[in-house]
């Protein structure tokens, strides 16, 4: 998780003089405190969530800036964009998911029975355990239909 080592990232950026990287930084603390106070629980699922979507936010920006002919603010957010990009955990590939998917299908529920579509919700939520991403529900419905 970025969350407890930003300090000392931030830190390391000052004593380097790496004035782009610490403002990213910066903006990433930001963010992740936001949502803290916001409620939300920090973990490496929620840290993912924000920092994609921080990246979406700068790559919306970055069309916005190249329509008006605005490249150097456009320069400004994809260097922002590659900074976040070090600090997003790989995401599972779509055959990983579907892969582990698969394996849920072929157990079975936890009363033996199959699963059928009416238990689309809680599969979601059990394959969520482990993965997520934005893709999810349509995998498993894809799965699920070939499993049926």
């Amino acid at each position: 998780m970025i969350y407890n080592k930003l300090n000392e990232l931030i830190q390391s950026a000052m004593h380097e003089g790496n004035k782009d990287l610490l403002n990213t930084l910066r903006l990433i603390k930001a963010e992740l405190l936001k949502a803290e106070k916001d409620g939300n629980i920090i973990n490496e699922q929620s840290e993912t969530k924000i920092l994609l979507k921080m990246i979406t936010q700068r790559e919306d920006s970055i069309k916005q800036y190249i329509a008006a002919g605005r490249q150097e603010l456009a320069n400004k957010e994809q260097l922002e964009i590659d900074i976040i990009n070090r600090y997003v955990p790989k995401l599972p590939s779509e055959e990983e998911i579907r892969e582990y998917v698969k394996s849920i299908l072929d157990i079975g529920k936890q009363d033996g029975s199959k699963w059928e579509m009416k238990d689309m919700k809680s599969l979601i939520e059990l394959v969520k355990t482990k993965y997520d991403s934005p893709t999810l529900g349509k995998i498993i419905s894809i799965e699920l239909k070939n499993h049926i």
